[in-house]
């Protein structure tokens, strides 16, 4: 019997996507900013519910020393979850999800491709990733925080990392989606206005 389902999703601005073969005609920021509020870190396991989108913005703040281009970069890092959703790391990465990688791989790098940033992921970057994980889990879990991951520094978040990250505090799925779409906007202009002062060099 043939298999009767066409792997499809509709997205908030209304778009029938394929996830699995994602095309940068299809890739809407609104869709991105939307889907990764609603997406909540940690498979949603988390006491005190984290949004993807609002990590993003975080991550994406951490590294604007490094220039716009990484800042936009630290702010799409996870936006193939706004099309398939957050899956664990450590179950993402056991040989039976081989096929979940590639294809989330492939989308993020058509997302990347889109809005301009490196194939290849800053090394800034995933610092800031690995320190908003050390930052949010304990705060997401409460006391009953455990290290599920050995290969991330579970150190507590010191005085000095905690000043770079700045005021925080869980954002409900608007304001978080608000926090993306302004970041996003906001690194857009600068991203513009060094196109126009080198076009006019």
């Amino acid at each position: 019997m043939d298999f009767p389902y066409h792997p499809r999703i509709m997205t908030y601005t209304g778009l029938l996507v394929n996830p699995f073969d994602l095309q940068a005609d299809t890739i809407v920021l609104e869709d991105i900013a939307h889907g990764l509020a609603c997406c909540n870190r940690f498979t949603g396991q988390a006491i005190k519910p984290i949004t993807v989108a609002q990590h993003s913005v975080y991550v994406s703040r951490l590294v604007e020393e490094h220039g716009a281009r990484v800042a936009l970069q630290g702010l799409l890092h996870d936006a193939s979850e706004a099309y398939l959703g957050d899956v664990s790391k450590l179950v993402k990465h056991t040989p039976e999800m081989a096929w979940f990688r590639t294809i989330e791989d492939r989308a993020q790098a058509v997302i990347f491709r889109k809005f301009d940033c490196d194939k290849t992921q800053h090394p800034a970057v995933t610092d800031a990733d690995k320190l908003m994980l050390r930052y949010e889990a304990p705060r997401a879990f409460g006391y009953r925080w455990q290290t599920v991951d050995n290969s991330v520094d579970n150190a507590p978040t010191t005085a000095d990392e905690e000043a770079r990250i700045g005021k925080w505090a869980p954002l409900n799925w608007r304001m978080a989606e608000d926090a993306f779409v302004a970041q996003y906007r906001r690194l857009d202009r600068l991203l513009q206005l060094q196109k126009q002062a080198v076009a006019s060099l």
